[in-house]
């Protein structure tokens, strides 16, 4: 039954917020400014639109209470300003193409979400800091300051995640930190993977033998060369932004986020198992319908953006059937 329309909660303008700033800041959106924040406006209020019409409203979880220690101030002070190339690298790698770590971005998001949700469900404890936390801090730390002489990125960004653990122990101490460990893990895929790392890897091959093997399946004759599709009037190559390497990734960390949150055991190994599977089937497909639309509708949709577009919809294909195996209601509790 529809909800009456209510009033709107921080939880609410939170979550739209947080869709407006990945539609607006996305790497499917204008590079102009203004298009980009009329997008990302447009998709906030919708967002707000329906969860005020549709969602139901909740009786407000009491909030665990703590509070960062006087000395820690400098640290972190000293952390952000340290980190801060960092960031900045790792937001140019999420939003410069569609095929690379597109899902990073969507990472803090739910990080945030679901530690503040879970912060929000725990009883009431007592301000507590936990030293074990310099474990994770200070190698973390290392890595990003050996990372400047390298000049590499990858590595530093590597050490903020592993700092993110070591800042809870500090600030939240062991028991909070504990309850956050699905968030905190999540912090590793926000690590961009280098390009290189796509083409050591055969997911090419792979993609262009399924797709090929549909293509025949059909009577199109289609003659596989390693990552090359020949057919009699035309030739296709799977590089390596077609590989599913970036949607491979992507699903990963979903299925780390949506297995976390289920309760049933069996549940959780289906989601892991369906991992590569789902991503390799869903990009042949992807592949396969390209080829198609080239031969068939329009020989130019390869340099269109319907072929990049095509990518992101892969990735979405496969997190939607990960929602269909998940815990729904438990996932639903933990985000909205």
């Amino acid at each position: 039954k529809r909800a009456c329309v209510r009033r709107a909660t921080r939880n609410d303008l939170g979550i739209s917020l947080g869709v407006g700033f990945l539609i607006g800041a996305g790497p499917l959106s204008s590079p102009n400014l203004g298009l980009s924040l009329l997008l990302g406006t447009i998709a906030a209020g919708l967002t707000l639109a329906w969860r005020l019409s549709y969602m139901p409203a909740r009786k407000a979880d009491t909030p665990a209470r703590w509070s960062v220690p006087t000395i820690l101030w400098p640290l972190l002070a000293l952390y952000a300003i340290a980190a801060w190339p960092t960031l900045q690298f790792m937001y140019r790698e999420w939003t410069g193409s569609v095929w690379h770590n597109t899902h990073g971005m969507l990472m803090p998001v739910l990080m945030v979400l679901l530690g503040r949700n879970i912060l929000r469900r725990m009883p009431p404890r007592p301000p507590e800091s936990s030293a074990w936390g310099f474990l994770f801090l200070v190698p973390g730390l290392l890595l990003m300051a050996m990372d400047a002489g390298a000049s590499t990125r990858f590595l530093s960004s590597l050490g903020f995640a592993i700092t993110l653990p070591g800042l809870s122990l500090l600030i939240l101490g062991v028991h909070r930190t504990r309850a956050l460990a699905l968030p905190l893990t999540l912090g590793l895929f926000m690590v961009p993977l280098p390009p290189a790392l796509a083409s050591e890897i055969y997911l090419r091959r792979i993609t262009a033998s399924g797709a090929g093997a549909m293509l025949n399946a059909i009577g199109l004759p289609t003659y596989v060369d390693y990552s090359s599709l020949e057919l009699p009037d035309s030739s296709f190559l799977v590089a390596d932004e077609c590989s599913g390497f970036s949607t491979l990734y992507s699903s990963i960390a979903m299925a780390v986020l949506l297995a976390g949150l289920c309760r049933s055991r069996a549940r959780q190994i289906t989601i892991y198992a369906s991992i590569l599977p789902l991503a390799l089937v869903a990009n042949v497909v992807r592949v396969f319908v390209l080829v198609l639309i080239f031969l068939y509708i329009d020989e130019g949709v390869l340099d269109t953006s319907m072929h990049s577009a095509s990518g992101v919809l892969t990735f979405f294909v496969v997190v939607f059937c990960f929602v269909l195996m998940a815990d729904r209601p438990s996932l639903s509790r933990a985000l909205l």
